[in-house]
This record gives structure tokens, sequence and C-alpha cells, in this order.
């Protein structure tokens, strides 16, 4: 928990490699277990406001790809904040055009 508040503070610093140093820890705590779903959910919102709003190009990259292991872990479906729907197309899962559109919805025509 120290290492968490401690990377959150670090993402606000006045020096862009320690803000970046600070997002690769933070992902490293979602890809981990160490993080219960209040604080991942915390985390996430630091990481997304870091990848929007900070002036530097690599700390925008360095947030966003800790954010990504979130969804990489695949471990914390149970969560209830990661959750991949069954009846959602996965990627690469359309046969033919006709049957799906780029977004997943079904492009069938009703008989």
């Amino acid at each position: 928990m120290n290492e968490m508040l401690a990377a959150l503070e670090a993402l606000t610093d006045r020096d862009p490699n320690r803000r970046v140093v600070a997002a690769d820890v933070l992902g490293d705590l979602l890809r981990g277990t160490a993080l219960d779903a209040d604080s991942a959910r915390l985390v996430v919102g630091r990481l997304v406001s870091a990848a929007v709003n900070d002036p530097v190009i690599k700390v925008r990259e360095s947030a966003l790809n800790s954010i990504s292991e979130l969804f990489q872990s695949g471990h914390r479906s149970g969560d209830g904040y990661v959750r991949r729907r069954e009846s959602q197309p996965q990627v690469g899962s359309r046969s033919t055009p006709e049957e799906r559109s780029p977004c997943g919805v079904s492009t069938e025509r009703a008989q």
C-alpha cells in the first residue's frame, strides 16, 4: 500500500522521468495481485488523468501502457471492474463481414 501511495504521489512530480517511473510502478501493481478493487480503481483513475492531461508524451504513453496491464492480466475479471461479457464478440471472431460489423453489431437482416 505504501508503494502505491508513493507512486501516486510521484505521478504528479515536476520531473517527467519520475512520473514515467511512477506510471510504470502503478502498472506493475495493476498486473500483480497486491491491489484490491477499490485501490485498482483509484490507480486507474489517476493513470487515465495522467494519460489525458500530462503535457509530456512519454508520461502519457507510460500511463496508457500501465492501464493496459489491467486488461492484459485477465485475473481481475471476477472483481467486477474488468468484465468481458460472454455475448460480446472477441476480436477476430467474425467469419465474414456480412455477419458482424467492426463494432460487433449484427448486420444480418431479420428473416
